[in-house]
């Protein structure tokens, strides 16, 4: 009855991995204690051990070795993967053993699978589980029977010591040991004094131990009596396992198949039963769980989706010790596979010849051609970089409005500022502007405190340059009479046309070019042009530097003094300087309603009126340029300190 269960048990957690494919072959090495002692857990060691090991860990391509040991050991079988006749070999082998030699030789079971381990492949990965109760009772021919506890030490230390630094991967199961023997007698540990220490520091280090406390004994002066003179049995796993530096972990009933998981830490696996209606490509969510002591780092190797790398992308995901996580896998199908419904065996594979628990699973799929949703989802990246373009022009254009609305006027503003009280327009059309717009320029003038505070000062600065100019005007009016003789048809019609009340001179039909000379050959003057509502943001385009005899040109285009509110020709005018004053000189008189062909002098500070060619008004003006920074600058140290004079009397 035990064999049948035992072949059911087995034949269930095989067949999980008959579908597996060679993903790097291993070498499975499982050292068996089959003393009289394991007789109680020999249904133990076949259902939870020997069973979840083929399951999780072997397979196509692997091969399994058993070797067994009591008195001495032995090889029971070695057998490569391949087939399902092959498994069937390895349950029955399995079957047949029976737990019935009384002796036990653990020292001799390590020095055996030593020499085993050296006579296979050496390009292959080799992966060796003990399993034992830990018992050390070797026969009396036996020539590691005995030993003093010094003598066992160094016996456990230089078998192990042939075992490590081979790259080979070592796990120790031991069986409960409260369970009692075949004898009921209880097993305790080796007593002497190195025995003892030995195994109290390789028990602390050991992670898996869920069921046993070991306990020691301590026994004076006997580190030199045999071992069949202190106390006959012992366990020697902690030793063991301390010098093969691995941890012990004790099976645990209760726990079930996962022991092996626990201790080799198989990574288990879930995989959804169905994934629902997909295009061909698509991804399938599996839930993985890390039962090992140490961080997981998963990246997809391969997706084999029957037998084929479907992969359509690499998953990455890191799971923490004892947590499980989802990872997704990315399968993109050919278009061989028609729609409709689809199982499918997917089976991922791993970096670093990981293994999971299952290797592969049957999912079960309704493939349709492409639905609206997943064109969106394919489209989605670049709707979204599409979006984040406009949007990102849209706030571009806000920002430019914004800053030229804010930025809008202050040239004019400062330039009207800068007339006199006395000063008034004398042109028909600037009288005949619409209080609207008067009101509107008053407005945005408001909006600006920095644009008053500078015109309020530019005004008290007129008002004392008045004074001087009233020398300079009285002057001015002798030079021209003295110049009438000069210019007898320019002069005189210049004086009637400022003379004017309100008519408008006529429009003579040619350009009239004045007869200018340079009055003082060292004069300068740096010129500022002002257009109502144009933009003053273009940094110096319309401040120019001129020399007597200098002759700059206005107008649209490439012109030197630039207009641009409106489109306006290039050159419709030139701007000449004689050393001491300014001549504005039409060239296109139609754009000159009020004056024609006629020139204009000393237009420094005066405000011109131009026509467009359809019609639109603007108002142009030539100021002499100051630096912003300096007038700031100025603006504020005119500003009188309360206090001073108070603080001056008192200190003289």
């Amino acid at each position: 009855m035990r064999k049948r269960n035992i072949a059911i048990v087995l034949c269930l957690l095989i067949t999980g991995f008959i579908f597996g494919n060679d993903q790097g072959a291993i070498d499975l090495v499982v050292v068996l204690d089959t003393s009289a002692s394991m007789y109680a857990h020999n249904k133990q060691v076949s259902e939870y051990v020997i069973g979840p090991l083929l399951k999780d860990f072997l397979r196509y391509g692997d091969t399994f070795h058993l070797i067994s040991f009591s008195s001495t050991a032995k090889t029971e079988i070695s057998r490569k993967i391949e087939g399902i006749g092959d498994i069937e070999t390895i349950m029955g082998r399995l079957l047949l053993l029976y737990p019935l030699d009384k002796y036990s030789d653990i020292i001799a079971a390590l020095q055996y699978t030593s020499r085993y381990l050296n006579d296979l492949p050496e390009n292959r990965s080799k992966t060796v589980i003990f399993i034992t109760d830990g018992d050390h009772s070797p026969a009396p021919t036996s020539p590691n029977a005995g030993l003093s506890a010094e003598n066992l030490q160094k016996a456990i230390s230089d078998a192990s010591a042939k075992l490590k630094g081979n790259g080979w991967i070592f796990y120790y199961i031991r069986v409960p040991q409260d369970l009692t023997s075949k004898t009921n007698t209880v097993r305790k540990p080796a007593t002497s004094t190195s025995g003892t220490q030995s195994t109290e520091s390789a028990a602390s280090s050991s992670s898996g131990r869920t069921n046993e406390t070991t306990k020691t004994e301590p026994v004076e002066n006997n580190a030199s009596k045999p071992a069949s003179q202190t106390g006959g049995v012992k366990d020697i796993s902690p030793v063991v396992a301390q010098e093969l530096n691995t941890p012990v972990t004790d099976l645990n009933p209760d726990q079930g198949s996962e022991i092996i998981s626990t201790t080799i830490g198989a990574i288990s696996v879930e995989f959804p039963d169905a994934v629902g209606k997909v295009t061909r490509d698509f991804s399938v969510p599996i839930r993985v769980k890390n039962p090992s002591p140490n961080t997981v780092y998963l990246e997809t190797k391969a997706i084999l989706v029957e037998g084929i790398d479907r992969q359509r992308k690499k998953s990455f995901k890191e799971i923490l010790p004892r947590s499980e996580s989802v990872l997704n896998l990315f399968i993109g199908l050919p278009e061989t596979y028609q729609p409709g419904a689809v199982t499918l065996r997917i089976e991922p594979q791993f970096t670093g010849s990981i293994r999971i628990n299952p290797p592969s699973a049957l999912v079960r799929a309704d493939i349709v051609n492409g639905t609206f949703s997943s064109l969106m989802l394919k489209i989605l990246p670049l709707l979204l970089l599409a979006g984040g373009i406009l949007l990102a022009a849209i706030l571009a254009i806000l920002i430019i409005l914004i800053l030229r609305r804010l930025q809008k006027n202050p040239g004019i503003a400062m330039a009207e500022a800068m007339q006199t009280p006395q000063e008034t327009i004398s042109k028909p059309v600037l009288k005949e502007r619409s209080e609207k717009q008067i009101q509107n320029l008053s407005e945005q003038q408001k909006d600006m405190s920095t644009v008053e505070l500078m015109a309020e000062f530019a005004k008290k600065k007129a008002e004392e340059k008045q004074q001087e100019s009233s020398l300079k005007r009285s002057a001015g009016v002798e030079a021209k009479k003295q110049d009438s003789t000069k210019f007898p048809a320019i002069v005189p019609r210049t004086a009637a046309l400022q003379d004017n009340s309100g008519s408008v001179a006529a429009k003579p039909s040619l350009i009239i070019e004045p007869n200018l000379s340079i009055r003082r050959a060292t004069g300068r003057i740096m010129l500022n042009l002002f257009v109502q509502d144009q933009n003053t943001a273009i940094g110096k385009r319309n401040v120019h530097l001129m020399k007597a005899g200098h002759r700059l040109t206005l107008g649209g285009h490439n012109s030197d003094f630039l207009i641009f509110l409106v489109p306006i020709p290039h050159r419709i005018a030139d701007v000449h300087f004689d050393g001491e004053q300014l001549t504005l000189i039409p060239r296109r008189p139609e754009f000159f309603p009020e004056t024609g062909a006629e020139p204009i002098y000393d237009c420094v500070g005066k405000t011109i009126h131009l026509k467009s060619a359809k019609g639109y008004d603007l108002y142009i003006r030539f100021e002499k340029y100051q630096d912003p920074l300096q007038t700031l600058n100025s603006f504020l140290r005119s500003i009188e300190i309360p206090g001073k004079e108070i603080k001056d009397t008192l200190n003289s």
